[in-house]
């Protein structure tokens, strides 16, 4: 299927097992796979039907598709439907050509959307005693999305709520740390939830990729000892 300069690869099958070796092929080239052969018992006036269905597959490994439309057209000789006959004890069919047939033009269709995943590994500033300096960390945070897909992440307040990405709270009981999530590793870009002030964009390009969060708690009170938490949440726009 076609939908502009890409391709989106797919297959007819003559069933249900979607078997590379049932590729429903033709009688206009001299090499298989050859077409499926239909029955069709005729009545005493010779009038007979049947219905076949037609079975696609679009394959996989082709994540980096562009989103889009994709259309493969099948006219004239691409939808020939030979047929030929016998009679009862009367032998085989006669030979099956082109002469005797008839053109069922179809398409195939496919509507490709832009889709994304997205996964991150915990921030974990580890074991620290007096926060007298700053103690800093990363994580990871992994985004899949179809190629060309614009994309945005965003990092929420956490629990707290915080509107300032440097002023999250984690939390143990009633006592907090305040830290701060950075996109760069110098600790001064924040990284929010505000879509074009202080997330981060890409494009996908139909693979993993990652990108490197900067945890930072700055110097502060050290508040009683035990572990402090909080959550946060990634939304990705597309």
């Amino acid at each position: 299927m076609v939908g502009g300069a890409n391709l989106l690869n797919y297959n007819i099958f003559k069933n249900g097992s979607y078997n590379r070796n049932r590729v429903w092929g033709s009688d206009v080239w001299p090499y298989p796979p050859r077409p499926k052969m239909i029955y069709v018992r005729l009545n005493g006036s010779g009038n007979g039907s049947t219905s076949v269905p037609i079975r696609g597959e679009i394959y996989a490994g082709q994540s980096g598709t562009p989103a889009g439309f994709y259309l493969s057209s099948f006219s004239t000789y691409h939808t020939l439907i030979s047929y030929a006959y016998r009679r009862t004890n009367a032998g085989r069919c006669r030979v099956i050509s082109g002469l005797g047939g008839v053109y069922v033009p179809f398409n195939v269709q496919a509507n490709v959307v832009g889709a994304c995943t997205v996964s991150a590994s915990n921030l974990n500033f580890g074991t620290a005693g007096t926060l007298t300096s700053n103690v800093d960390t990363t994580n990871t945070i992994s985004v899949s999305c179809s190629n060309l897909t614009p994309y945005s992440i965003g990092l929420d307040g956490g629990l707290s709520g915080s509107s300032d990405p440097t002023l999250r709270k984690m939390v143990n009981g009633p006592s907090d740390i305040t830290y701060g999530i950075y996109q760069n590793s110098a600790h001064t870009i924040p990284w929010g939830n505000t879509t074009g002030t202080n997330t981060i964009s890409g494009v996908g390009n139909g693979t993993t990729q990652n990108y490197t969060a900067y945890g930072r708690v700055a110097v502060q009170t050290t508040p009683e000892p035990g572990t402090y938490s909080d959550t946060i949440i990634v939304t990705m726009t597309y």
